[in-house]
């Protein structure tokens, strides 16, 4: 069997509230003890209001996914987006997403420089930036993900494996480069590091934002010593 298409259905702004309540309601809860009642609730909508947009919440969850949430004033429609019918459906579509996402191009960048033009603080800094900016573009599905892997093992799976995994697989390769090049000192552990350097991000870029740290620091703000402190630790 194909894909859900979802019809064509108005007024669009009504998506855009339905979207943004499934959001908080998946952030809170998860998406197995998510519920189409609480999403209506959250979205001020009866649940056969609720149908007449989304099929289902998988339908919802696979749209938040991706394309997060449209900002608040800005209508949107779903078109003929195609959705998954079923988990097993999803999973391997989110993985294939989620591998794309999470390629970190600055790397690649700087396992292209000449050894003679290594600067570890500027490539630190492009390497951190980037992830910041992947983390602050995709906040939304993040929280999602995290919060619905606890009690979703398959989901769970993926999200490591794509997501997580290959982002630390990125920076242990770029680590262990720079220490076969002498640009930077023998570590007993790249991978520690790695995990160090994606936990910092994840922090900054996400888990901050939970609302016991007030206010949360800014790129401009965070950016600079982290990556100067880096640098020195991986130099000496």
């Amino acid at each position: 069997m194909g894909a859900i298409v979802v019809p064509r259905v108005m007024p669009a702004d009504r998506i855009s509230e339905i979207i943004r309540a499934a959001a908080r309601v998946f952030a809170r809860s998860g998406f197995r003890r998510a519920q189409m009642e609480d999403i209506a609730s959250e979205a001020g909508v009866s649940k056969a209001t609720l149908y007449l947009y989304f099929p289902g919440k998988l339908q919802l969850f696979h749209y938040i996914l991706e394309h997060g949430t449209p900002a608040d004033g800005v209508s949107v429609s779903p078109g003929d987006v195609a959705l998954a019918r079923t988990e097993d459906e999803l999973l391997p579509h989110l993985g294939k997403e989620l591998r794309r996402q999470s390629r970190l191009p600055s790397i690649d960048s700087c396992a292209a420089t000449p050894e003679e033009e290594i600067v570890i603080e500027a490539e630190l800094k492009a390497i951190l930036g980037e992830m910041w900016d992947l983390l602050d573009a995709h906040r939304v599905q993040i929280v999602i993900l995290e919060k619905s892997a606890q009690e979703f093992p398959e989901l769970a799976r993926v999200y490591d494996r794509f997501a997580r995994k290959r982002i630390l697989e990125q920076l242990e390769s770029y680590l262990q480069l720079r220490i076969e090049q002498g640009a930077i000192r023998k570590l007993h552990l790249p991978g520690v590091v790695a995990r160090l350097m994606t936990e910092t991000m994840a922090w900054l870029g996400w888990k901050q934002l939970d609302g016991r740290l007030a206010p949360p620091y800014s790129r401009a703000d965070a950016l600079p010593d982290l990556v100067s402190t880096l640098a020195a630790g991986l130099r000496s």
